[in-house]
C-alpha cells in the first residue's frame, strides 16, 4: 500500500512487549511501570494483524520489544506468520537468545539483529545497568552457528563507545555478522542522556578515514581496512524520503512513525477483518512526511514502541 507521500508500505515492526531484562541507559528510564499481562494482545490477535497487514501489502515483519525472548509464546508467533510474509526478523539484546535460537530457526525465523554497544564487561554492565556481556555474545556465536543471517547493531554514543569500532567490527566479522552503527535518538524517558552522548556518524566516519562504498535499506556502508562497516543516521542525514515502515506496539497501537505523536487504537476492530483493515489503512495514509525531532517533537519512549 502506498502512503500519502507515495511510499510503499511493506515492513512492520511489530512490538510484542514494553518489557526488557536489561536497562539501557538511552532506552528505559530509572522507574519502569511495568505492563500487565492482561495490557498486551495475545499471541493469537498479533497473527490476526499480521494477516489483514499482508493484505495491505506487508512483506517483512521485525519482531522487537523491549525485549522480545521475555515475550512467551514469541516462537509460536513465529511460527504462525512465517509463512503469511517474506521475511520474518528479530531485534534482541541477544542475552536470552542462545537457548532458544534453535526454536525460532525451526519456526521460521531467518534473520536476527543484535543490539550491542562494546565488547568491554565493565562498561557493557554500565550501559545496560544489569547486563551480562558474556549472555550476548554467547547469543550471537548461537546465531552464527545455526546459520542466521546476522546483524550487530551498535548506538554510537560520545564519550562511551566512540572507539569501539575496530574491536566490534572484528567480532562482527568473526561471527559472519554485518556491524551496523546507529545514530542516538532523543526520548523523553532517557532524560538528558541524548544531550550528552550524542555524536554523528560523520565524526566517526572522519575519525577512522573510513571510505564509503555503498547505500542500502537506510545503510551507508564503509570500508574500514578491507571490512565492511555500516551507519544509520536517522538525525544528521535522516532518510524519511524513502521509509517503508509502520509500528505496532505490543498493546495493539498503531504507529506511523517512530517520532510521531498519532497512534491508532486496533484493539477494538481485532474481531471484525474489514474494519481492522481500514483502520491499519488509515494509519498507513496518517504517516506524516518526515519526523519532526528537530522541532522539538521526541517520543516518550522507545521500549514499548519497537524500536
Amino acid at each position: 500500500m502506498l502512503d500519502s507521500y507515495n511510499r510503499e508500505i511493506n515492513y512492520l515492526r511489530l512490538s510484542v512487549t514494553d518489557l526488557c531484562n536489561l536497562k539501557c541507559k538511552y532506552c528505559m528510564p530509572d522507574e519502569v511501570v511495568k505492563c500487565s499481562h492482561d495490557d498486551l494482545l495475545r499471541i493469537e490477535q498479533l497473527v490476526t494483524i499480521v494477516k489483514a497487514l499482508t493484505f495491505l501489502g506487508i512483506e517483512k515483519v521485525r519482531i522487537t520489544g523491549g525485549e522480545p525472548l521475555v515475550r512467551r509464546g514469541v516462537v509460536s508467533l513465529i511460527e504462525q506468520i512465517s509463512p503469511l510474509v517474506k521475511t520474518v526478523s528479530l531485534t534482541t539484546n541477544g542475552t536470552l537468545l542462545a537457548p532458544v535460537a534453535s526454536d525460532l530457526k525451526k519456526a521460521g525465523l531467518r534473520t536476527v539483529n543484535v543490539s550491542i554497544d562494546t565488547l568491554d564487561p565493565i562498561l557493557y554492565k554500565q550501559i545496560t545497568v544489569n547486563g551480562n556481556l558474556s549472555d550476548a555474545i554467547a547469543g550471537i556465536e548461537k546465531a552464527n552457528e545455526l546459520g542466521f543471517e546476522l546483524k550487530i547493531n551498535s548506538v554510537l554514543q560520545s564519550g562511551i563507545n566512540e572507539n569501539a569500532l575496530p574491536s566490534l567490527l572484528n567480532f562482527a566479522v568473526e561471527n559472519n555478522a554485518v556491524l551496523r552503527f546507529i545514530e542516538l535518538m532523543p526520548f523523553v524517558s532517557a532524560g538528558n542522556y541524548f544531550e550528552k552522548h550524542y555524536i554523528p556518524a560523520s565524526e566517526i566516519i572522519k575519525k577512522f578515514d573510513l571510505e564509503f562504498i555503498e547505500y542500502e535499506n537506510n545503510c551507508n556502508y564503509y570500508d574500514f581496512e578491507g571490512k565492511k562497516v555500516g551507519f544509520i543516521t536517522p538525525i544528521s542525514n535522516k532518510f524519511c524520503y524513502n521509509c517503508n515502515r509502520i509500528r505496532i506496539t505490543a498493546k495493539g497501537k498503531c504507529i506511523p512513525c517512530l517520532h510521531c505523536m498519532k497512534e491508532f487504537d486496533l484493539a477494538p476492530y481485532i474481531n471484525d477483518e474489514k474494519t481492522l483493515i481500514d483502520a491499519l489503512s488509515k494509519c498507513i495514509k496518517a504517516k506524516p512526511e518526515q519526523h519532526n525531532l528537530s522541532d522539538g517533537v521526541v517520543q516518550t519512549n522507545m521500549y514499548n514502541i519497537g524500536g
